[in-house]
């Protein structure tokens, strides 16, 4: 073996290390921010109707089709996903409140593995997501849309980026995301947004034969998610309900579902007092946005479009931040890995400061645990 081989094979052994040290701080910050007890705080009451419907549907062996437990509207069309009420009473039988709090967490760390892609700029970018991916990983129905939204974006990147990818995966997790929330619906608008991505490569001549044999390869797959949202107790009525939700009038006067100030002094405020976890969400479209710029200079129009489309979304709906950290995760990082791929003396750089990115990293974790205790 030559010394350039051996020194190169040095270099990724190095690599390889610190991501996994690194990543490993940071699933494991994502676990514990989101270790809180259970019952959940006031006004989060989403676990009690879902243990009370997988209850009932375990004592009449169906699923309701009617509201049984509200005062004001017994009675009324009642149309829900019964599998994560199913999950957590499951879970409540056997360990109780501290076994659906360690299912909480375990969801955030679940979603923050799925994002991160091998990468020390994934895991910096990780670390400062963990706040968005988190907030959305309470023990309600959401927490599956947020562990699903971050497999779905990691694999249709993947694909899109190397043409290689578990797509066979995409219409067995839409069974699952059908049947856990109402927000499978995000998940056939992935398949849309990674569409629009391969036809943004089609201008350009030396990317377009690619893009087109990707998007022959994929489209089976990517088809096949649509029917399996049918497979479902409710069938195509399904869709009646999440219309139902998303039209809702009271949506209007619920705070995740609002869109957050964007002002100087909102964002003043917010960045100056860590505590308040909107910070995150500012800090991150001021990230995609950033990042978004280089992708536009380097032609990869797709990733630009994604990055300010979630900021966008993140923006005018609090409730959706968690896609923008995966976004800002999955696709941010590719697109800066690819930069400092085509510049070797930057990359040489980074590759010299991986133990120093560690040590940073792992005194943030020790800050961020002293801060919370």
């Amino acid at each position: 073996m030559t010394a350039a081989a051996s020194g190169s094979s040095i270099a990724t052994t190095t690599h390889k290390r610190a991501f996994t040290a690194l990543a490993a701080v940071v699933i494991a910050y994502a676990f514990l921010s989101r270790l809180t007890p259970v019952p959940a705080p006031p006004g989060e009451d989403d676990l009690w109707f879902l243990l009370n419907d997988a209850r009932w549907a375990i004592e009449h062996g169906a699923v309701s089709w009617t509201d049984h437990f509200s005062y004001t509207a017994t009675g009324q069309p009642w149309v829900y996903p019964i599998g994560s009420g199913l999950l957590f009473l499951g879970l409540w039988a056997i360990g109780g409140y501290v076994a659906l709090s360690i299912a909480g967490a375990a969801g955030a760390a679940a979603a923050m593995t799925l994002v991160l892609r091998g990468s020390v700029i994934s895991v910096l970018l990780a670390a400062l997501a963990v706040p968005l991916i988190g907030v959305r990983c309470l023990v309600r129905a959401d927490m599956f849309s947020t562990i699903l939204t971050a497999a779905f974006v990691s694999l249709l990147w993947q694909y899109q980026t190397t043409g290689r990818g578990r797509l066979w995966l995409l219409p067995a997790l839409m069974v699952a995301w059908v049947n856990t929330h109402l927000g499978f619906f995000l998940g056939l608008g992935l398949i849309g947004v990674y569409v629009g991505v391969e036809a943004l490569d089609l201008p350009w001549p030396d990317r377009r034969a690619a893009a087109l044999a990707r998007l022959r390869r994929a489209w089976p797959w990517l088809a096949a998610c649509v029917p399996a949202t049918l497979l479902n107790p409710y069938g195509p009525w399904i869709y009646i309900a999440a219309r139902d939700q998303m039209s809702s009038p009271m949506l209007t006067t619920i705070g995740e579902w609002m869109a957050i100030p964007l002002n100087w002094t909102a964002v003043e405020v917010a960045i100056l007092s860590p505590a308040d976890p909107r910070s995150a969400v500012y800090i991150a479209i001021a990230l995609a946005i950033l990042i978004a710029v280089v992708a536009a200079l380097r032609r990869r129009l797709g990733a630009a479009a994604m990055l300010l489309g979630a900021a966008w979304l993140a923006a005018h709906t609090d409730r959706l931040s968690a896609l923008l950290g995966i976004t800002v995760v999955v696709v941010g990082a590719a697109v800066l890995d690819e930069a400092l791929r085509s510049h070797r003396a930057t990359a040489a750089v980074v590759e010299r400061s991986y133990r120093a990115t560690a040590q940073v990293i792992a005194a943030m974790f020790v800050a961020i645990l002293a801060f919370a205790g």
